[in-house]
């Protein structure tokens, strides 16, 4: 067989013996892999002479078993792959995931995302949306999250072993009119893996396996979400974050300084579009005297806050001030580039978040 074999710091693909799994292991037949950058990390820190054969991302079917293993058998899947927009993650993605990998007892299921979604080519935001599935997915080794420049689930399911998707898309697959010919679309459907289908209110489920989900998910959709249906958003990606808004603000020179108080309230209004579109609880803290439209307190789901007195770091002290009295602060994001108060927030127990990165969000949630 060939293997991605370590040695010196240096990865190279050699022939190697087949390898027979012993007591509680199994051997997979890998049928696609990635490099996970723990791999080349691994592989620059290796100590001369040394060997390892790396490898943690991969699909396949398990083709040996060793003795005492009893949760796994010859042919069982792998991995298996959900494809979508997941703008944002709702509970039902979360609950689909979970019943594929219980249903399919996979290893893994990935939420995959096309860096430009097939008949939504408007939606070109796919860096703020893997961010929210990598939130998602933080902690839980049983999912994952891939970007692909695959658009049709045929392609993107190539390689994995169970494919899964809601009977909406099932519809869609099935939908000659999105092939050339009924010829080509019975090509393409005897090119898919397992699949497993989300049932969903109005639509077939024929010639696919249903996963066994409780009803209320079928009502529960992305669109709905960003509507302001908030609970339905996963509650691991909502975020609570703290704006140091004169530093946002001054992140770009786009002449705001000719007019401070345009300058916070157009960054007002873009956090409102932002917090309407992702369900996160956003608070934003300005200096100076308050303006007489934002008073402080909530406007527009967003919770405009100043300081509480003049001078130099006021925000800051503001800011760092409600880190303080916050019951969870390990929950808040502090979004700011100014390293005095990176410092002080994370400290207490917060995180930070750049600049750049809220401004790419709030772009792409602006109409």
């Amino acid at each position: 067989m060939r293997a991605a074999i370590v040695k010196d710091g240096v990865i190279a693909i050699q022939d190697v013996p087949v390898p027979e799994p012993g007591a509680g292991q199994v051997r997979v037949r890998v049928r696609a892999a990635s490099v996970n950058p723990v791999d080349w990390k691994l592989a620059s820190r290796a100590a001369p002479g040394a060997t390892s054969t790396p490898g943690r991302d991969f699909a396949g079917v398990i083709d040996a078993v060793g003795p005492s293993v009893t949760k796994w058998k010859v042919g069982d899947a792998v991995i298996g792959v959900y494809p979508g927009t997941f703008d944002p993650p709702t509970i039902a993605h979360v609950a689909i995931a979970e019943a594929a990998l219980h249903q399919a007892d996979l290893e893994r299921v990935d939420f995959a995302l096309s860096r430009v979604t097939l008949g939504k080519e408007e939606r070109a935001d796919v860096d703020r949306r893997q961010r929210a599935l990598e939130r998602l997915v933080a902690g839980r080794p049983e999912l994952g999250v891939v970007v692909t420049d695959a658009q049709l689930i045929i392609d993107i399911a190539a390689g994995y072993d169970v494919v899964v998707m809601g009977a909406d898309k099932w519809a869609q697959v099935n939908d000659p009119a999105w092939y050339p010919s009924v010829a080509a679309r019975d090509a393409a459907l005897a090119r898919l893996p397992r699949v497993l289908v989300a049932p969903r209110p109005g639509f077939a489920t024929s010639g696919a396996e249903i996963l066994a989900l409780d009803a209320d998910h079928g009502a529960v959709s992305s669109t709905a979400a960003r509507a302001g249906q908030y609970d339905y958003v996963s509650p691991a990606v909502r975020r609570r974050l703290i704006v140091d808004a004169m530093n946002v603000i001054g992140s770009r020179p786009d002449g705001w300084w000719r007019d401070r108080d345009g300058a916070a309230r157009r960054l007002i209004g873009a956090l409102q579009a932002f917090a309407r579109r992702s369900g996160d609880r956003v608070a934003v803290v300005l200096d100076g005297r308050p303006l007489p439209d934002y008073p402080e307190g909530r406007h527009g789901g967003v919770l405009v806050a100043y300081a509480t007195r003049g001078g130099r770091n006021a925000a800051d002290d503001r800011i760092v001030a409600e880190v303080e009295r916050d019951r969870d602060p390990g929950s808040l994001t502090i979004v700011t580039s100014d390293r005095d108060l990176q410092t002080r927030v994370r400290a207490r127990g917060a995180s930070v978040e750049s600049p750049s990165v809220l401004l790419s969000d709030l772009e792409s949630a602006s109409p």
